[in-house]
């Protein structure tokens, strides 16, 4: 039986911020412990869309993720964050314009082994994100829209993390576990009837619980998506909410 969580959706307080502020840290040092984590940040919320791009663009495997390391290995030495302006627009358009002129001027070079081809930079699980790949539904996508399919699923799973870190910290890792599907939408949905049993709660107690951890989630995703504007506004968070929903829509 799960213990009735009381108050779920309290703050840590140990939420990173990320992205654009990520990319402050990494032009102050890229060499530093802050750099570093900054970094791993950074690639946390884009490897996947930016694997999965080359995948597309039909890079074989191999290639493409000795692309998606070799450009985070470029980013780590500040070669594509010196010039990095906030206010030229989003994190992830940048990101993949960066990424489109590296596949172009580096590896048509065959310059992957002078890079580091081959050399893991930072632990990717590219095993995970194959499979992830393979598994993904034939889509009629272009390669952009695609990619932005990409970034809203991880937003939408950095968020769920970040929550599910939150409630372990609470002694509530099984209650997340049990609910999850119904919070974020991921996962296999299930009924609150069918979770009584395991749970322990009563339907009501469910409901209420499921609510605040909503809105939690909700927090935490407006927070992120916050961290990659610059000086961002409601109406801005609002917009790129706009953005995620469409682009999850479109799948």
């Amino acid at each position: 039986m799960i213990e009735e969580d009381s108050n779920p959706a309290e703050k840590s307080g140990s939420f990173p911020l990320t992205r654009w502020t990520s990319v402050g840290r990494l032009r102050g040092d890229p060499e530093s412990i802050e750099g570093r984590r900054a970094l791993e940040e950074l690639c946390s919320a884009y490897w996947y869309p930016l694997y999965v791009f080359a995948r597309r663009k039909g890079h074989s495997q191999e290639n493409a993720q000795d692309l998606a390391q070799g450009f985070f290995a470029k980013i780590l030495r500040g070669d594509f964050l010196a010039g990095a302006d906030q206010s030229q627009g989003r994190m992830r358009t940048y990101l993949l314009t960066a990424f489109t002129r590296f596949t172009a001027d580096e590896w048509d070079k065959s310059q992957a082994g002078k890079r580091g081809g081959g050399v893991e930079i930072l632990s990717l699980d590219f095993e995970d994100g194959e499979r992830r790949f393979i598994e993904e539904p034939t889509s009629t996508q272009d390669h952009a829209s695609a990619y932005e399919r990409d970034w809203a699923l991880s937003i939408i799973e950095l968020s769920g993390a970040q929550l599910e870190r939150e409630c372990s910290q609470t002694g509530k890792a099984a209650l997340f576990a049990a609910l999850s599907p119904l919070i974020t939408g991921a996962g296999e949905l299930t009924s609150y009837e069918s979770l009584t049993q395991f749970t322990g709660m009563t339907v009501e107690a469910m409901r209420q619980t499921v609510r605040r951890l909503r809105l939690r989630f909700k927090e935490i995703l407006r927070q992120i998506i916050a961290d990659t504007l610059e000086n961002p506004t409601e109406a801005q968070v609002d917009a790129e909410l706009r953005c995620l929903r469409s682009a999850l829509a479109d799948q």
